[in-house]
């Protein structure tokens, strides 16, 4: 079977003692563990340098896990595997053993992940931050390597709120007391601090070091406009996505964010979070994509809902 993926729209519907608050990953990886509460299971494992509120690293912190389970019957449909990098879609699988780890997740069957699971209610809610559903599509764990976020702990009342989610809100009995009821929640992020780290330019600062770069930055792609910008990855895309469709706007995000970041690292990172807002308009989009012949399909409010991108 081929490797798995990490985006939240494939999955069906349906960590750890880390507190809120504001981390970057240091590094990232998956792993079969198994404890005295829990059995053997496949999670994705964060590992989490403490950040203060400038987003600066707090020295006396220690690092921290963050466990993220993709379920208790995770292995009976996935391994954690290793890949030669994102691209490869057929990593080694590693055992079904506690503690044997990787860099990716290979699938036994064709099962989606569960979307109740504490690994794919985190992954979605970064998505909602905006990170890329196309990286999230290679389902590799480094590519965690260097992200700032912050940290919350949310019912999943709130995260069908918040973040527009299907989860269970009924009570969950205690198994070993069935006169009791378990308070279930999640960790998500609620803010996505450096979205430049994917180009390889990983804000290890504060914003003040974004500032700094914005007007240190030198060459012709720095005098360009966020609607210049936006317009040139648009067309990127499009002849990335050559004879194919783009399902929707939040598609669209992350195929830009994908390209901006590491199909074209030399583009100024201090404008992506503006190109970002602008692919959000959806009228913008549409005028952009029609000047160079990609076509789009519109809801009742006239608004585009999917491309389709010309062979």
């Amino acid at each position: 079977m081929p490797k798995a993926s990490f985006n939240p729209d494939l999955a069906k519907q349906g960590g750890g003692g880390v507190e809120a608050g504001k981390y970057r990953v240091k590094s990232a990886k998956t792993q079969n563990i198994k404890t005295d509460f829990r059995p053997n299971q496949l999670y994705l494992v964060l590992d989490l340098i403490t950040l203060d509120a400038n987003w600066q690293p707090v020295r006396e912190a220690e690092q921290q896990d963050m466990r993220l389970s993709f379920g208790q019957e995770s292995l009976k449909h996935y391994r954690p595997a290793v890949a030669k990098n994102e691209t490869d879609l057929d990593p080694v699988p590693q055992s079904d053993e506690p503690d044997a780890e990787g860099n990716t997740v290979h699938m036994l069957d064709s099962e989606p992940f569960n979307k109740s699971t504490a690994a794919m209610v985190f992954l979605e809610s970064l998505a909602k931050q905006g990170f890329p559903k196309a990286t999230l599509n290679n389902a590799y764990a480094p590519d965690f390597a260097g992200l700032e976020f912050e940290l919350a702990s949310y019912s999943p009342k709130d995260c069908n709120d918040k973040f527009g989610m299907r989860l269970n809100t009924k009570p969950v009995k205690d198994k070993d007391d069935s006169t009791k009821t378990i308070d279930i929640t999640y960790k998500v992020a609620t803010k996505w601090n450096n979205p430049n780290y994917l180009s390889g330019n990983s804000s290890t600062t504060s914003s003040t070091s974004t500032a700094a770069t914005q007007s240190t930055s030198t060459g012709a792609a720095s005098v360009e406009s966020p609607e210049d910008l936006t317009t040139k990855v648009l067309k990127l895309v499009a002849e990335r996505k050559k004879g194919s469709e783009i399902k929707s706007m939040q598609a669209l995000f992350g195929f830009v964010t994908n390209e901006y970041t590491k199909h074209n690292p030399k583009l100024p990172p201090s404008q992506l979070a503006a190109v970002q807002s602008l692919v959000k308009n959806p009228e913008f989009v549409a005028e952009k994509f029609a000047e160079i012949g990609v076509t789009a399909e519109y809801d009742n409010d006239g608004k585009p809902t999917k491309f389709t991108v010309p062979a």
